[in-house]
């Protein structure tokens, strides 16, 4: 039984469709659509970005208050404690609070540092994918406390961990470390077979926060990322 042309011109349609890929109308839709998609995410993923950038601010700032008000409550020195990135999941994320005290020096071992005498309780991580970063990450010329060369291993939960840490002394003062400027480093990236990978780039440059701790007061100020 023949077709009928109808058919057949519909069929013939249908073949030349197929071969000459999307037509000019198609393209333009779907790229509206993706147009539409991206002014309605967009901000809410800028928003999300902001939120979490400003709650890491508020993490670090109640860990620095919380450490320098039990040093002067209790008289006994205070360290804020950065954990490093090979400390777990929580590595390059977590920050808590522990009494310390001065280890003792001698000829062969000099200036030794602090040793982690009592840890509080309340460990917070940092919110999303925010971390603690290290200078060489975003290329900044300011040494951040991920970077200090002493390091304390408490052990939380049962496990050894190695963290960074800056210290209060009774009169509510830091004093480790001192004589430089205390700078934290936070942004967001993730580990990656060990490696520190940003998440995030503003014109090519890295996206990060940089706040610098009054060692009199423990407040932590937000400056430029980048120096001039």
């Amino acid at each position: 039984m023949r077709s009928h042309p109808i058919n057949r011109r519909c069929n013939r349609l249908a073949l030349a469709s197929r071969g000459r890929g999307f037509s000019l109308v198609e393209l333009v839709v779907v790229i509206s659509v993706i147009v539409i998609l991206l002014s309605v995410i967009g901000p809410a993923f800028i928003k999300s970005s902001l939120k979490a950038r400003q709650s890491a601010r508020e993490v670090v700032q109640a860990n620095l208050s919380r450490a320098r008000a039990h040093a002067i409550a209790t008289g006994k020195a205070t360290a804020v404690l950065f954990f490093q990135y090979g400390s777990g999941e929580e590595g390059g994320k977590a920050i808590g609070v522990a009494e310390v005290q001065l280890q003792p020096t001698s000829p062969t071992l000099p200036n030794m540092g602090y040793d982690a005498t009592s840890l509080m309780q309340r460990w917070d991580v940092l919110p999303g994918n925010m971390m603690f970063l290290t200078s060489a990450a975003v290329s900044s010329p300011n040494v951040s406390v991920m970077e200090d060369d002493k390091i304390l291993s408490p052990t939380v939960a049962g496990r050894g961990t190695r963290a960074s840490y800056i210290v209060f002394g009774s009169s509510g003062q830091i004093v480790y470390p001192a004589n430089k400027p205390i700078e934290i480093l936070l942004g967001p990236a993730r580990l990656a077979n060990g490696n520190l990978e940003l998440l995030e780039r503003n014109n090519g440059q890295p996206a990060f926060e940089r706040l610098q701790v009054n060692r009199l007061t423990g407040k932590a100020r937000q400056r430029p990322a980048q120096l001039p």
